[in-house]
């Protein structure tokens, strides 16, 4: 859902949100783009950016559906990225800042040279009436999508 609005997208990305996905809903989303991409797609990469909303989960299983976005990126035959969570530590629990930190942790063990580190926390902004506290302002997000093109500028892929 932060994505949603995002400023300054370079022309020819496109933003796919979804509000309140869990990383199952992105292994979802793939299959669905996989079957309806056509053949001569110009699609060269993904950036995958989930997993806010595992920030109360009690179990490891995002360790699985990370895997299942990561086969169901390969068989669309492009390249990818993981855009790390940035979390606002004073605006939640310490057990759910210690959550997205381990699943920012695994991810850079899977996406080894294609992790976009998240932003630091004093360039964090949350929406001040966001009760859950995790809905960037259009600054914050804006910062995030430069980091994407930042991180899309420097690979050999294009």
């Amino acid at each position: 859902s932060n994505m949603r609005d995002a400023p300054r997208v370079p022309a020819e990305w496109e933003i796919h949100s979804l509000p309140g996905a869990k990383l199952n809903h992105v292994t979802s989303m793939l299959r669905r783009m996989k079957q309806q991409l056509p053949k001569d797609t110009n699609l060269k990469h993904v950036i995958i950016q989930v997993g806010i909303n595992h920030r109360s989960s009690l179990t490891s299983k995002y360790e699985y559906d990370l895997g299942e976005i990561c086969d169901e990126i390969s068989d669309i035959g492009v390249s990818s990225s993981y855009c790390g969570i940035a979390v606002d530590c004073r605006r939640l629990p310490e057990n759910e800042v210690e959550k997205i930190n381990e699943i920012n942790n695994y991810v850079k063990t899977v996406w080894i040279n294609s992790y976009i580190d998240p932003l630091p926390e004093t360039e964090i902004r949350i929406q001040e009436s966001d009760v859950f506290g995790i809905h960037y302002t259009r600054e914050t997000i804006g910062k995030i999508v430069n980091r994407m093109v930042d991180h899309i500028n420097s690979l050999s892929v294009f």
